[in-house]
């Protein structure tokens, strides 16, 4: 038996317990804001916030050089090893089915080439990861062709009709990084390709920059892609791009 003042009593406790019915938390500790309040509510937010001094001892105790350089490895194995015999990537593999995707994206591509470089220049001598790179780069040599102004040059991502510059820009990146670590390393006598060689790639790379200032506006952003059937490039910006080709 329970009477009506029992229920609405649980009622109120339940409604008191910092989750709503689907036990997401209250609009109490995170409310609803409009846009220009909003940077200044999460600033104040996390202004508050405090950390036991035991948590910062817990951090010490666990992320050791020795277990970040594991996790760094073991990132970059897996990366290596879903390399294509073509030299480009798998998109992504869902663990759920146990089957990787089909989807393909262009920037991610040369995103995840940047990232197989940035694991070599992280362990430069491991074999590995050198040859993931270089097979990587012959993939993007192969599907660049001529850009739009002399002495340019753009990624032409099979059965895609545009050139995007974030693209070319994370592209440039591995060129950058790959060239530095070869260099600090003196590395660049095994190289065994004409292709990989450090004049050809600074040539590349050199055509890669002035595409990618070819792509930049009036207003400093820089176009979001190049069309190759109306020769054209988009009116839109991406901040994606605009970071990605300022660091490059």
């Amino acid at each position: 038996f329970r009477s009506d003042d029992d229920e609405v009593i649980n009622e109120e406790e339940s409604a008191d317990d910092g989750t709503d019915d689907d036990g997401n938390a209250n609009d109490d500790e995170f409310p609803h804001r409009d846009l220009d309040e909003y940077l200044e509510w999460v600033h104040g937010y996390y202004s508050d916030l405090r950390f036991e001094p035991h948590h910062a001892d817990t951090l010490r105790n666990h992320l050791t050089r020795d277990l970040l350089k594991e996790s760094l490895t073991l990132g970059c194995d897996y990366m290596a090893a879903n390399q294509k015999e073509a030299g480009n990537f798998r998109y992504q593999y869902d663990f759920v089915k146990q089957q990787s995707d089909p989807d393909d994206s262009p920037v991610r591509q040369a995103g995840a080439l940047w990232g197989m470089t940035l694991c070599f220049q992280a362990m430069p001598h491991n074999t590995l990861y050198r040859t993931a790179v270089e097979k990587g780069m012959l993939f993007f040599q192969d599907h660049t062709v001529n850009g739009p102004i002399p002495g340019s040059h753009m990624i032409e991502y099979p059965d895609f009709d545009e050139s995007q510059s974030g693209v070319n820009a994370l592209y440039g990146l591995s060129l950058v990084d790959y060239l530095r670590t070869i260099r600090d390393n003196g590395l660049a006598e095994s190289t065994t390709s004409a292709n990989l060689s450090e004049e050809n790639l600074r040539l590349q790379l050199d055509r890669s920059i002035r595409f990618l200032r070819y792509m930049q506006n009036d207003d400093l952003h820089f176009s979001e892609e190049y069309y190759f059937e109306t020769e054209e490039k988009s009116e839109d910006s991406s901040p994606y791009y605009d970071g990605e080709t300022l660091r490059s």
